[in-house]
């Protein structure tokens, strides 16, 4: 496996954004607050979820939310439900339910038309197109916490299993695995020295040319090495099955913080500029995925801090807390402020990880993988030979080792 290590000190952007601001809060003695605030306007389309618990599938909030992904973010087969033919008892069920005029189903794989017959028929043709890949084979995600409905912010449950997260993080490890004895600072020469190459992360942060706005490390893989988070990032968005498929997704990633590291306020929507200059031409990124590989309790940082977002108990920042196997999503581009191209109320911050009071506990890191999907097809440029067609066998032998 070769991997690429990101420079621990670097990221992208072009800086604060020229809409819906106004004076600048007062200056805090750490750099958690060095964005100025929404402007009101923005502030009142702010939606907080009115319940954080686990949601039954069949709630109303539930329902919300895949209207939303499905109407705004354009995800209409998000997460779909894939009908057993052999479960009689569940047809039938399905057929005479007298409490929904629409299944649960058909409700996220309808198209917006509003003529009853045009969707009909579009959610036949969904219906019989969308088992054709060995990722429709996994099961659909139960376990969803709405964490915020607009901007929307999902945490999914037991996303990756325990084994799943370690593994991940070994995709890492592998690369300096006979060099165990040896300090940090070692290991990074000798994983800099197989890379060979670094680059900046292309988030909008507030200054370009920052020094200390991230000190995380981020590695990239190869997209055959992570086909956990290939085939269930997929299954995910309900995108298997499109002409694109995985085509769309940007390099999966593995970030590792330790204690005081941080990444600081920053937008993973891609700037008008970055856009424009791209020679990619994959589009914006549609959708952040995290996934939480190691745990971290509250007290002991590490949240993935939306700053001007907040609970349904009104306190906010709305924090993420790192729960080994649960995931994170939401949606960097769309929605906020009408004719922008990236969503300023999605702000956010990777919180930095505490140093304990006891000095003997023993040292906690937080670990993440990391996703991004453009709105099209995207070349991957890292590691070199890096390829999305590679990892198809590799997927493939995973969802059916799962069934």
């Amino acid at each position: 496996m070769v991997v690429k290590k990101a420079s621990r000190s670097s990221t992208g952007g072009f800086g604060t954004s020229n809409v819906a601001v106004i004076t600048k809060p007062k200056k805090e003695e750490d750099d958690y607050a060095i964005y100025p605030a929404l402007e009101k306007s923005v502030v009142d389309t702010l939606v907080p979820t009115p319940d954080s618990s686990l949601v039954d599938e069949n709630s109303d909030i539930m329902r919300e939310v895949y209207d939303r992904i499905s109407q705004v973010h354009g995800f209409p087969n998000f997460n779909f439900v894939v009908a057993d033919d052999n479960d009689e008892e569940t047809n039938n069920e399905d057929e005479n339910s007298e409490d929904e005029a629409v299944s649960f189903e058909d409700l996220f794989l309808l198209s917006n038309d509003d003529d009853e017959e045009v969707k009909h028929e579009e959610t036949e043709k969904n219906e019989s197109t969308i088992i054709s890949s060995p990722v429709d084979k996994l099961p659909p995600f139960n376990k969803f916490h709405v964490l915020h409905m607009d901007p929307l912010v999902l945490q999914i449950d037991d996303f990756f299993t325990h084994e799943e997260c370690d593994k991940y993080i070994q995709e890492k490890a592998t690369i300096n695995q006979d060099n165990d004895d040896k300090d940090d600072s070692n290991k990074d020469k000798d994983i800099e020295s197989i890379s060979k190459f670094k680059t900046r992360s292309k988030t909008v942060g507030k200054d370009s040319n920052a020094k200390a706005q991230r000190t995380s490390t981020t590695w990239f893989l190869n997209y055959k090495d992570a086909p956990e988070l290939m085939g269930k990032a997929q299954r995910l968005l309900g995108i298997s099955s499109s002409e694109q498929g995985i085509k769309v997704f940007e390099e999966p990633q593995a970030v590792r913080y330790r204690q005081t590291e941080k990444f600081t306020w920053h937008l993973d929507a891609l700037s008008p500029d970055a856009l424009q200059n791209d020679p990619n031409g994959a589009g914006q990124r549609v959708a952040t995925l995290l996934v939480y590989l190691t745990d971290l309790e509250k007290g002991e940082g590490g949240a993935t801090m939306f700053r001007d977002l907040k609970t349904e108990d009104g306190e906010g920042p709305l924090k993420v807390y790192p729960k080994k196997g649960s995931a994170c999503l939401f949606f960097p581009s769309a929605g906020g402020i009408p004719n922008q191209p990236f969503d300023i109320r999605t702000l956010h911050a990777g919180e930095a990880v505490s140093i304990p009071e006891d000095k003997s506990m023993p040292k906690k890191e937080k670990w993440i993988a990391q996703l991004w999907c453009r709105k099209n097809e995207y070349k991957p440029t890292v590691p070199v030979g890096n390829n999305h067609e590679d990892a198809a066998s590799a997927i493939e032998a995973y969802c059916l080792d799962q069934q």
